[in-house]
């Protein structure tokens, strides 16, 4: 067993570090599990050690050890090096040089860490992943005034300076694609969509349960979900008055507990595995306003052959034909429409279903998703040997002073630790 806060030794394979700001738990968010299966796609090209910067048995919330001890096991399982939390396991790594690329899970990690891993990792070609386009998402929500234009802006100048610093972007969706491409001084831009594995949908009659999944510290997810509730549901309530409504999601708020006392709605919160929910409703629905990226609630149900109503929001990231692959209606009273038809017709369910399902597999199935990582890891590394050969351009020199503010608290704990004499440290 490799000592802790070294690397294992070393490998002919190249060598990726992955930076994260927590273990991925792919019961808990959709982003989660995509990152599992990116990190475990990763280690058939490349040996992958993976560093986080939360140590989520301290803190004000701690969980319990044994549960983030299953967490770095199941990394490793997938063959997945994982770090100890502490600045001299990221120092170690830094320093000893062996990495050909580092990858950062969202753009906010790479506002945080990125200056250091340049400074001690020159060679290295720096991959961030967006995971979707925050500001983009920030900038919906301002127009439907759920969101404070300000943080938009914040957002906005953070997010681009973080992926213009980079050799690569990762994004999840072509419409976030060429969202980025149009911007000034973008470094190349690939798409890498989430990641599913289809399964087999029974043809057996099913309740009329409609099913909605969502990560309730993800305010989208509450804003269409409180819409669903407020200007859908009673509509398809009183065309079926069986109709039942199931929610799952993690972290759900008091006011998502309190829809458990509307008729015919069913709150479970969070739910170990998804597969029994997706099995039983008739249909999954994702009811979104707002957002960026591609929706894991809608490649999850599709995944598994379960006809899905939703949004053009919802649809965003997917070349879906509504009606075909699943139904797109921003009108309330064409979504409860839809809604009331997938309970009432079985054979065009199971038909949109099958045909969904088909389209997934084809745009996030494991051949996809490999031959996207392929072309991630050499695009970025012809980026940064074209960066190392000329100068720094007028841009950079500007977002090293922007982020050297933004990340002012991180520099003065390295600086205060000093990198030749580093004591173990783990943020809560």
């Amino acid at each position: 067993m490799t000592s802790p806060g070294l690397l294992p030794p070393s490998s002919p394979r190249p060598r990726l570090l992955a930076i994260a700001e927590r273990l991925p738990r792919p019961d808990e968010s959709a982003g989660s599990r995509r990152f599992l299966a990116i990190l475990g796609h990763l280690t058939q090209l490349v040996e992958v050690d993976l560093w986080v910067e939360r140590d989520e048995t301290a803190g004000r919330t701690p969980l319990p050890a044994a549960r983030v001890a299953a967490d770095r096991d199941r990394l490793a399982a997938h063959g997945v090096h994982v770090l100890p939390t502490t600045w001299t396991a990221l120092h170690d790594a830094l320093v000893a040089d062996r990495h050909e690329t580092v990858w950062f899970e969202f753009h906010d990690m790479a506002a945080r860490y990125l200056p250091v891993v340049r400074d001690r990792c020159p060679r290295a070609a720096l991959i961030v992943d967006s995971v979707d386009v925050h500001f983009s998402r920030l900038e919906a929500g301002v127009a439907l005034g759920v969101v404070s234009r300000r943080l938009a802006r914040r957002v906005r100048r953070s997010e681009l300076s973080a992926y213009r610093a980079a050799d690569a972007v990762v994004v999840v969706s072509s419409e976030d694609g060429a969202l980025l491409s149009r911007q000034p001084d973008m470094p190349p831009v690939v798409h890498v969509p989430i990641c599913v594995t289809v399964r087999q949908r029974d043809a057996r009659p099913r309740p009329p349960e409609a099913l909605f999944v969502g990560h309730f510290r993800h305010a989208p997810n509450l804003d269409g979900l409180r819409w669903f509730v407020q200007q859908i549901w009673p509509t398809v309530r009183m065309r079926r008055a069986d109709a039942q409504l199931t929610v799952i999601g993690s972290y759900p708020t008091a006011d998502v507990q309190a829809l458990a006392t509307t008729p015919g709605i069913s709150v479970l919160g969070y739910v170990p595995a998804l597969d029994e929910a997706l099995d039983r409703a008739a249909v999954a629905i994702a009811p979104l306003r707002y957002g960026a990226g591609m929706k894991g609630k809608v490649t999850d149900a599709l995944a598994a052959g379960l006809p899905v109503v939703t949004t053009t929001v919802g649809a965003q990231g997917l070349d879906i034909t509504s009606g075909t692959h699943a139904i797109v209606a921003d009108d309330p009273v064409e979504f409860a429409t839809a809604v009331v038809e997938m309970f009432d017709d079985a054979r065009r369910a199971a038909a949109i279903g099958l045909a969904g399902q088909q389209l997934v597999e084809s745009a996030c199935g494991a051949p996809a998703i490999r031959a996207a990582l392929a072309n991630v890891l050499p695009s970025a590394r012809v980026a940064a040997a074209a960066r190392r050969s000329t100068p720094a351009p007028a841009h950079r020199l500007r977002w090293l002073w922007v982020v050297s503010r933004y990340t002012w608290s991180t520099w003065a704990r390295i600086l205060a630790r000093r990198w030749d004499n580093m004591r173990p440290h783990s943020r809560a």
